[in-house]
């Protein structure tokens, strides 16, 4: 369950979930607030948080929901598989090849600059080594940044706090998964603003946000013209 959905957040949607349960239109509830114990009581749907914060309270606030567990965003696939196990007793542990060491000699010489803007050997290690699906998620983040950033402006022009945090919260929770910490930290900072409901420093936390990104795609497009063409020769 997203947190941060628009509209109806993770909060409210469990809630509704929990209620028609408890009355008897949906699966059969249980008291919220603490962990359920695993088998899962028949009917019960189970609900797994997922957030981009990791603040103190943020887990206590989603089990007192009514949420079963919770998971913070970038998403490591050896906790997915955890809360699915905890939660699942059907669920069959994934196991898959690790493709970090080789990932991380091919692009050494990037090393400085690699644990800022774009950490290969993390987010191959959050995903299980799973190199197609990163190279997914990097072209999926060059076809969406420059969406992301109009929408950041568009909400900061409207001088919209609510659309800042969203948009910002959206992009910190997309370069996350790409295990940039420099957009992550940028964003971040925009979204607390708008949480705050205090944007006068939002443009100064724009710019940055922007040379960020721009740092990451000069990055990412490089890494994807020099996959290419080893493609290409092999």
């Amino acid at each position: 369950m997203d947190c941060q959905m628009p509209q109806m957040d993770g909060f409210q949607a469990t809630l509704e979930i929990r209620r028609r349960e408890a009355s008897g239109t949906g699966p059969e509830g249980t008291d919220s607030g603490t962990p359920r114990p695993s088998p899962l009581a028949p009917r019960h749907i189970p609900i797994i948080a997922v957030t981009a914060n990791a603040m103190a309270g943020d887990r206590e606030r989603c089990l007192a929901a009514g949420m079963d567990d919770y998971l913070t965003k970038p998403l490591r696939k050896e906790d997915l598989s955890g809360a699915l196990d905890r939660w699942i007793p059907t669920s069959i542990q994934l196991r898959v090849e690790q493709a970090v060491d080789a990932e991380h000699n091919a692009e050494e010489q990037d090393s400085r600059y690699l644990p800022v803007i774009f950490d290969t050997a993390t987010m191959l290690r959050n995903i299980g080594g799973d190199t197609a699906l990163m190279e997914d998620l990097v072209a999926l983040f060059l076809q969406r940044y420059q969406i992301l950033l109009e929408s950041i402006r568009t909400a900061l022009a409207d001088g919209d706090r609510r659309a800042v945090e969203q948009a910002a919260h959206l992009l910190k929770g997309t370069a996350g998964n790409l295990c940039a910490s420099e957009v992550v930290l940028s964003a971040g900072q925009l979204e607390a603003l708008g949480r705050l409901g205090t944007l006068v420093e939002g443009p100064i936390i724009y710019v940055q946000i922007e040379k960020a990104v721009l740092r990451l795609v000069q990055l990412l497009e490089e890494r994807c013209r020099t996959h290419s063409e080893s493609q290409k020769h092999a």
